[in-house]
């Protein structure tokens, strides 16, 4: 009789082991060149849904209809404050472009107002989306200054760059 007590007290502390560690939802394993925290440590956000969740909107007007999409790399510039985030993605008809994302980002960003789109107010808010529409060519591109400043512009002519404030 103590054999079986002990042996279903085993049994319970086991499945009780199981049932625990089975019900943590895991960390979202992200590629290495994937990193949702920046190298001034902000976090861009919580997961990858969380992310696209945020660039769905000017990814969407970059096709001009809602696409579906993987993101394939997250580049950063350096930043002391917030982040500035080049994100790549392919969508699932095999374009491949970029957007970038950037949020309490303390440099100077230079762009062309001359060939832009607003898809929003860009008074008071914390931070951008930039993204180039047109021909296949039409990627945003950043060069950031020894000074600190970046300059963004479109990778070919013929493009429109977007800039959501989110």
């Amino acid at each position: 009789m103590k054999k079986i007590l002990i042996s279903a007290i085993i049994l319970i502390s086991i499945l009780g082991i199981i049932v625990i560690s089975c019900s943590k939802s895991p960390d979202e394993v992200l590629p290495e060149n994937m990193s949702l925290v920046s190298p001034s440590g902000v976090k861009i956000a919580s997961s990858m849904d969380e992310l696209k969740s945020v660039l769905d909107d000017i990814i969407f007007d970059k096709f001009a209809y809602e696409v579906k999409y993987d993101i394939t790399k997250i580049e950063y510039l350096n930043s002391t404050k917030g982040f500035f985030a080049i994100i790549s993605f392919i969508t699932t008809s095999g374009d491949q472009s970029n957007v970038i994302y950037c949020r309490e980002f303390p440099n100077k960003i230079n762009y062309d107002k001359s060939n832009v789109k607003y898809l929003s107010s860009l008074k008071s808010v914390q931070g951008y989306s930039f993204s180039c529409s047109g021909p296949d060519c039409c990627k945003v591109h950043a060069v950031s200054h020894p000074d600190g400043t970046v300059d963004i512009d479109c990778s070919c002519s013929g493009c429109t760059m977007s800039i959501n404030a989110n």
